[in-house]
């Protein structure tokens, strides 16, 4: 398909795509673009938004309370793509809300499921579960709490 790359002028073997691309770049024939895989080294970003991220700086919203190792590794992530300020606090509203639709559906799907079961189910088994729940010697309190709370959604 491209016979100037199956075999050189010079009668050697020519070489696939991207290494053609590449020597011809190395060999000052070519340059890449900015935006391309073999350009040099990106230049550094500049802080053209404003400040970076400051985690010390952001404010949580009511009822919400920040996760130190995580905003720790947002702050670095954030820094690292350039975001101020209000960038990352943007990003970490987006990333909240995405985390609560994501529970309302859990939410929606337990409950779905929920009514399904108490339909297909015996009463005397669902009554059996429920003992076993209550039980503290089966069932340790935190996950008897968290049962009874996403159960009753």
């Amino acid at each position: 398909m491209y016979p100037h790359l199956a075999e050189g002028g010079d009668g050697s073997l020519g070489e696939a795509g991207m290494d053609t691309a590449r020597r011809m770049q190395q060999d000052g024939i070519a340059k890449p673009s900015h935006g391309s895989p073999f350009a040099e080294e990106r230049p550094p970003r500049t802080e053209r938004n404003g400040p970076s991220f400051d985690s010390a700086r952001y404010t949580a919203p009511e009822g919400y309370e920040v996760n130190g190792p995580l905003m720790a590794e947002f702050s670095q992530l954030a820094n690292e793509f350039g975001l101020n300020q209000q960038q990352g606090s943007r990003a970490l509203d987006f990333y909240r809300r995405a985390t609560e639709a994501s529970e309302e559906h859990y939410a929606r799907q337990l409950a779905g499921n929920t009514e399904r079961l108490s339909r297909e189910l015996p009463a005397e088994d669902l009554q059996m579960v429920r003992e076993l729940i209550n039980d503290p010697a089966l069932t340790p309190a935190p996950m008897r709490d968290w049962v009874l709370r996403w159960g009753s959604q």
